[in-house]
C-alpha cells in the first residue's frame, strides 16, 4: 500500500504525489490548470481584401501612410500588437475601420488606429491627407486632388473668392 503526503494549503489539504517530502501546493496549483497565456507579439493583424486593396491603391498613388500600414500585414514586420486587434476590415462609419479583438469586431478612429502603430512616425497633415483619400477611394471617387481652376480677372465684388483667386495666381 502506497502513502501519500497530505501537505497544507490555507485551510485546504492538497494530497501531492509528485512533490517531495517538505514542500505543498495550492489547491489551484494542483486541480486547476493555468491559462495558456497568448503572447501579444504573436497576434498579427490582418487585412481584408477589400481593406488591402484600397490601401494597395492608395499606395499607388504614393500615399506614405498607406505604405506603412500595408507593412503591418508583413509576416516579417516587428511590431507591438498591445491592443491585440486581429483583424481590419473596411467600416461603414466615416473615418474608422472595423477591428476585431478577442472576437469582436468595433469600430475604431483611423486616426487612433494610425497613432497606436506609428506614433511620432506620421505627422497630422500626412493623416488628414490619408483620411481624405481613403473616404474618396472607399465611394468610388478619384483619390487625386481637384485642381482649382481659375479663371480671367473679373472684378465681381459679390463673387469674394473668384476675384481673390484670380488677384492670387496674377501676382
Amino acid at each position: 500500500m502506497k502513502s501519500f503526503r497530505i501537505f497544507e494549503a490555507g485551510t485546504q489539504s492538497v494530497v501531492d504525489q509528485e512533490r517531495p517530502v517538505g514542500g505543498y501546493k495550492s489547491k489551484e496549483e494542483v486541480f486547476d490548470k493555468p491559462e495558456e497565456k497568448t503572447n501579444v507579439s504573436d497576434i498579427r493583424v490582418k487585412y481584408s481584401k477589400e481593406l488591402e486593396s484600397l490601401l494597395k491603391e492608395l499606395e499607388d498613388a504614393n500615399n506614405y501612410v498607406a505604405f506603412e500600414l500595408l507593412w503591418l500585414g508583413e509576416p516579417a514586420a516587428k511590431y507591438f500588437n498591445g491592443l491585440k486587434i486581429e483583424n481590419v476590415e473596411v467600416s461603414k462609419v466615416k473615418d474608422c475601420f472595423d477591428v476585431t479583438i478577442g472576437g469582436k469586431t468595433h469600430a475604431m478612429q483611423i486616426k487612433n488606429f494610425i497613432k497606436y502603430y506609428f506614433k511620432n512616425l506620421l505627422g497630422e497633415s500626412e493623416v488628414t491627407q490619408f483620411l481624405r483619400m481613403y473616404q474618396s477611394a472607399k465611394t468610388g471617387e478619384d483619390i487625386e486632388a481637384t485642381a482649382i481652376k481659375v479663371g480671367e480677372f473679373n472684378y465681381n465684388p459679390k463673387d469674394v473668392r473668384s476675384t481673390f483667386l484670380s488677384l492670387v495666381t496674377k501676382t
